[in-house]
């Protein structure tokens, strides 16, 4: 599946503020456009405007690619509402339409179509890649959110949420499905999409070891930083030790001579003006090694609050399975973090990675090896 994000930012119901969450997030509905347009971004274009205040939808699926149109697949449990399929369906679910291929000929009121006997093949090759795109995209939304597409109500078709009442009357996609004479049904989906979900799954140790690969590049930059800098502050103290030496032969001098001239003087304040200025120097040359150490792997996050906002959530999870940690005691501080932003960042891009392939992600506690504990 190529799985592509565009979103359709213009349109009304996007910046809405509305979301589905936890318990108010019941699952999925499967849509068929209901004309001739093949290509999803037609589609996308004329969504994607202020005026377009009918409907909003969370993907178009296309032969070739899945359109992503509204989030979805960013924060396990939460997606956003879009209405697509009246009330109440509207606002416990989110839906995802299906392009038609060109060889369709609706009536004028297209309840029905009809397709010429030499297009029929190439129609029916079309609708096959939509199913297969669609059964791969239900099943990674169903592993990202943990539902299961077997569970009564978690996948409907437009057609199935009208005949339990909580949709407006369509039909859709199974009459697209039978005018084509495939053999596609609704309950042959939940089981494809269970199947496909089964075949995706990852186990602890592959997690672990995905998120292992992402972390240990940055690790080992991470290290060379630290090097550098206990290279830079050795050089640092061996020039301190030596000013400290001359100092202190310009006072024996002092007492030797039992005069406080001034040339003597001058000396002692020449002597302090450079201690003065390698202090100076000193800092900033602490100063610039932090902010090169900023550059290449982001700020220190010392604790969850410190952290971006959009990464608190997924943060907050990793560090309660104990993926990560500060160094404090859990029960002293659970939300101890002191790791560099970028670190973080590739932690969670594993994260999130390994989410879309598992239902339920157990992340290892990692010993000082890198290696999975039991």
């Amino acid at each position: 599946m190529n799985l592509i994000q565009r979103y359709i930012t213009k349109n009304p119901y996007f910046s809405d503020g509305r979301f589905l969450t936890d318990s108010g997030f019941d699952g999925f509905f499967l849509h068929s456009v209901g004309c001739n347009q093949p290509d999803p971004l037609v589609f996308l274009r004329g969504w994607d405007s202020a005026s377009h205040t009918g409907a909003g939808i969370n993907g178009f699926i296309g032969a070739e690619a899945v359109y992503i149109t509204a989030p979805c697949l960013e924060t396990a449990g939460t997606v956003k509402r879009m209405p697509h399929a009246g009330r109440p369906a509207n606002d416990h679910y989110i839906g995802f339409e299906m392009c038609e291929p060109r060889e369709l000929q609706y009536n004028r009121n297209a309840t029905a179509f009809t397709v010429p006997e030499e297009a029929l093949e190439s129609a029916r090759e079309f609708v096959t890649a939509t199913y297969c795109n669609a059964v791969e995209l239900f099943a990674a939304l169903c592993l990202f959110h943990g539902k299961d597409p077997l569970a009564n109500g978690v996948i409907l078709s437009h057609r199935e949420g009208a005949q339990r009442g909580v949709a407006t009357n369509h039909g859709d996609p199974e009459t697209v499905w039978n005018g084509l004479g495939l053999p596609y049904t609704m309950d042959g989906f939940r089981a494809d999409v269970k199947s496909k979900m089964e075949e995706n799954e990852m186990t602890t140790d592959e997690c672990a070891a995905l998120i292992a690969e992402a972390v240990a590049p940055l690790n080992e930059q991470l290290a060379s930083f630290e090097a550098r800098l206990t290279a830079c502050e050795d050089k640092l103290k061996q020039l301190q030790t030596g000013m400290g030496f001359h100092s202190e032969r310009i006072s024996a001098l002092c007492e030797l001579a039992g005069t406080q001239s001034t040339e003597i003087l001058q000396c002692s304040a020449l002597t302090e003006a450079l201690r003065t200025a390698l202090e100076a120097l000193i800092d900033g040359m602490d100063e610039r090694l932090q902010t090169a150490l900023d550059a290449a792997l982001g700020p220190m996050i010392a604790h969850l609050k410190d952290a971006p906002k959009w990464m608190r959530p997924a943060l907050k999870e990793l560090l309660e399975f104990g993926v990560t940690n500060g160094g404090t005691p859990a029960e002293v501080d659970p939300l101890d973090v002191n790791k560099r932003q970028a670190i973080l960042e590739a932690v969670l891009m594993a994260k999130k990675c390994a989410e879309r392939y598992t239902d339920s992600l157990l992340l290892p506690t990692l010993d000082e090896n890198g290696e999975a504990t039991t």
